[in-house]
């Protein structure tokens, strides 16, 4: 059996614009946004990057099911962890059709691997991560306000890092059509 690694994940990345504003929050209270670009994570601990072409390629067929969807970023939300608070943004579906979940869930069943299993137990909660702070009182003092904005889901990516370097987007595949489009010279 493949291992996972924690170098790759398949994620949702919003679109530009949406981007441009979360990274202006990120800069300041996320120690992690050199690392990962802004994403809502559908899978993580995932397969080492030289399985992402057979791997998509088998996924482009099954992902057709799912149609492309609306995502509001509405307001702040918290993890509390042991030593720190996560801020993070919730998306929910306009419609409320529950593509994200079940997107999530066919990303899942399809890639089922050993490693994953207590993983696979924990509740999926949809978030895209903003920063990380000492305390929930903390965060709401320091995060300046959220106004809700929407962006168009329309396709996921598969991402990878080597070493310590950033995330890079390898390989995108669109709902619905399932398409796929190889990253892998461009400098995304």
């Amino acid at each position: 059996s493949i291992l996972a690694t924690y170098h790759s994940a398949i994620v949702i990345i919003p679109d530009e614009d949406t981007c441009k504003k979360i990274q202006a929050i990120r800069q300041q209270f996320d120690r992690k946004h050199e690392r990962w670009m802004p994403h809502i994570t559908l899978f993580y601990g995932f397969l080492p990057d030289r399985y992402f072409e057979q791997a998509i390629n088998e996924l482009s067929a099954v992902i057709r099911k799912i149609p492309v969807f609306d995502l509001v970023l509405k307001q702040y939300k918290f993890f509390a962890q042991k030593s720190e608070t996560t801020a993070w943004l919730e998306p929910i579906e306009s419609n409320q059709q529950g593509n994200l979940k079940k997107l999530q869930k066919l990303l899942h069943d399809f890639f089922i691997l050993k490693s994953r299993t207590e993983q696979a137990k924990k509740e999926f909660t949809p978030h895209l991560s903003i920063g990380q702070f000492r305390s929930e009182v903390q965060a709401i003092e320091s995060l300046p306000s959220w106004e809700a904005t929407s962006f168009k889901a329309s396709q996921i990516a598969f991402i990878s890092r080597c070493h310590q370097e950033a995330f890079k987007v390898r390989y995108t595949l669109d709902l619905e059509s399932g398409k796929i489009n190889s990253h892998h010279k461009s400098k995304i």
